[in-house]
């Protein structure tokens, strides 16, 4: 289960991706329940659910042991690099680097 907070465009993040709630939750707590069977996200507000998502980047298929390895790993690598992107943004100054 993940608990989010529903930004201003209506969306929320799980992991790398970003799914659509709608502007009418924009602001509110959900919960996102994962449904394995039917490969979804449950989406619970106050006590029932709103909407059902299907999960982003799921495979589709078994994966083998060695596949999977290779696959995290990818992940692991790819995950400091997106970090530094992040951070490298930046608002410049209204007054020049040395106002």
């Amino acid at each position: 289960m993940y608990l989010r907070h529903v930004g201003r465009d209506g969306c929320v993040d799980v992991d790398l991706a970003t799914y659509y709630l709608g502007p009418q939750m924009a602001g509110r707590a959900v919960l996102l329940q994962v449904e394995a069977q039917s490969r979804q996200f449950a989406v619970w507000h106050q006590d029932q659910i709103v909407k059902l998502l299907p999960i982003k980047g799921l495979v589709g298929q078994e994966m083998a042991l060695d596949d999977y390895l290779q696959s995290i790993k990818q992940e692991a690598l790819a995950a400091p690099r997106r970090s530094r992107w992040s951070r490298k943004v930046r608002q410049p100054s209204l007054w020049g680097e040395g106002a």
